[in-house]
């Protein structure tokens, strides 16, 4: 196992959207591996490369706020990488520590989802109590490949034919 694409999305909120430039670079540099972003904005476009990473646009759905548009599309843009390994980033959140987050892939299966963070909603943290109503994982920093996520998400046409 391995990071392939590390994912982010950003809508067109400008205290997010400077990010971008930042990220690419580091995760670029810094990680080795390629940053994939995916902008919900006013129209969609193919993929296409910046100086650093790979930028896909979408035309922004009318029913659901933008930044939760940015949530789903990291999950739901796997299908893109169905043979790569995909992770989710967070634009705003630096992956300081490389070796944290390649140490011990080789031991997992090739069909493996790792939850980096499991315990970000642990109901025993203070913080947490009466906040959530079951156990959560966050989006970001969870890897598989993009088959693996189509799997889990069930992403098949009869499911995915009334979006």
């Amino acid at each position: 196992m391995d990071i392939h694409k590390i994912i982010f999305a950003v809508d067109d909120n400008p205290m997010y959207l400077g990010f971008w430039k930042f990220i690419s670079k580091w995760t670029k540099e810094r990680l080795g591996v390629t940053p994939v972003l995916f902008h919900i904005t006013e129209f969609d476009s193919e993929f296409y490369e910046d100086e650093y990473g790979l930028i896909k646009k979408f035309k922004a759905l009318p029913n659901f706020t933008t930044s939760l548009q940015c949530r789903m599309v990291r999950m739901w843009g796997t299908r893109f990488f169905m043979n790569e390994y995909c992770m989710m980033g967070d634009i705003d959140m630096m992956m300081v520590d490389k070796e944290y987050f390649f140490r011990n892939l080789d031991e997992y299966p090739e069909e493996s989802l790792v939850i980096y963070s499991s315990d970000a909603y642990d109901k025993r943290r203070p913080e947490c109590i009466n906040e959530y109503a079951q156990d959560r994982y966050p989006i970001c920093y969870n890897l598989a490949k993009g088959q693996v996520y189509d799997k889990l998400l069930d992403r098949s046409e009869e499911h995915t034919s009334e979006l």
